[in-house]
């Protein structure tokens, strides 16, 4: 399948993000792959805090504004920028964190994308209990971004898609999708 969409996929913690995107990424040996903005920042070194703080959350959210502003072509990128501000969110302890950076830059990262593909968490869930740290809990993660993503949807007409089941299942949705949205 040539074509130059570029698709996020956005999820809390242990929703089979980087399993979807390594299996696009097969599917897909045209797009360009873009990856956790947390491993792409590790490997440059920066020194993440465990548990990861308000900065660390921050710097990973102007990588993704970065990738996305800049990527060039057909693209896939594990996380967009509202997974992050759903992060800062349950951290803080509110629906809309104060940014370092004017929202109107997130908007316009999110205008870069022609569809993001929602994780959500699987019921019944396969992470066993007391495997949910460092980070903050993902039911609370994933009810915070669902919500920025329907705001979004509402607001500028993004393409958005819930996929679910096995690995299998979740890439045949999306690539399914992609050619419902070339017809």
């Amino acid at each position: 399948m040539r074509c130059h969409l570029r698709i996020a996929v956005c999820g809390a913690h242990h929703t089979g993000k980087t399993t979807l995107i390594e299996a696009l990424a097969e599917a897909l040996p045209d797009f360009a792959v873009y990856e956790e903005p947390w491993r792409s920042l590790e490997a440059e070194g920066h020194p993440f805090a465990h548990p990861p703080e308000r900065g660390d959350y921050e710097a990973q959210l102007e990588r993704s504004l970065q990738d996305l502003l800049e990527a060039e072509g057909a693209c896939l990128f594990e996380r967009c920028p509202l997974d992050l501000v759903a992060y800062l969110a349950v951290l803080e302890g509110c629906e809309h964190p104060e940014l370092s950076m004017p929202w109107s830059e997130v908007e316009a990262a999110l205008e870069c994308l022609d569809l993001i593909v929602s994780l959500p968490i699987e019921n019944p869930d396969p992470l066993p209990p007391g495997e949910d740290t460092p980070f903050a809990p993902r039911a609370e993660i994933a009810e915070v971004l669902q919500s920025l993503l329907q705001e979004e949807q509402d607001r500028s007409g993004l393409r958005l898609l819930e996929v679910s089941g096995s690995p299998a299942e979740r890439c045949r949705q999306v690539l399914d999708h992609m050619r419902q949205m070339k017809a």
